[in-house]
């Protein structure tokens, strides 16, 4: 079961301006099902369902920006999004003339609740959006790397090669 009270307190001592990376193990993600917009329907997804079919889950909490992360089926790991948006919201962003040029390949989680950020602690209280973050999840619910990107954005090179090791 998914709660809040499993947290982990954030690191207040490194400067905004510095690339965390934190590696991680034993730190087990309770299974936890959510509604996502993929593949041009909303539907639920479970974390062990997922896993089932990928050596890992690269789960991306942002605020506003949403890139291209196709990068990661190369490594069998698939790339899950999730902001503090419903996923009739990330519906809507794909479906307009603003939005998407074509649908994501990968599921967007709408976290509108507010427990999935809460667990990993990345929800910026004052806005109520997730903060940029990137937890990699293997095949056990293990996470085994954390990084929390600088000002700058994701260092993709270095999230891509942490699923390979």
């Amino acid at each position: 079961m998914l709660t809040a009270s499993d947290r982990k307190r954030p690191r207040n001592d490194v400067d905004e301006d510095e690339a965390i990376f934190l590696k991680r193990t034993r730190t087990i993600v309770p299974d936890f099902t959510c509604e996502v917009y993929h593949n041009e329907q909303v539907s639920p997804l479970r974390l062990s369902t997922l896993l089932e079919h990928y050596t890992s889950i690269v789960l991306f909490f942002y605020e506003r920006d949403l890139l291209n992360y196709t990068a990661f089926l190369n490594s069998k790991a698939l790339p899950v999004m999730v902001s503090t948006d419903t996923v009739m919201v990330h519906r809507g962003f794909c479906r307009t003339h603003g939005g998407l040029a074509q649908p994501p390949p990968f599921p967007l989680v709408g976290d509108q609740t507010r427990l999935i950020s809460r667990h990993f602690d990345v929800l910026d209280l004052a806005t109520g959006n997730a903060r940029r973050s990137v937890f990699i999840i293997n095949q056990q619910r293990n996470i085994i790397a954390t990084f929390l990107p600088t000002n700058t954005g994701y260092n993709m090179p270095l999230i891509t090669s942490s699923i390979k090791s």
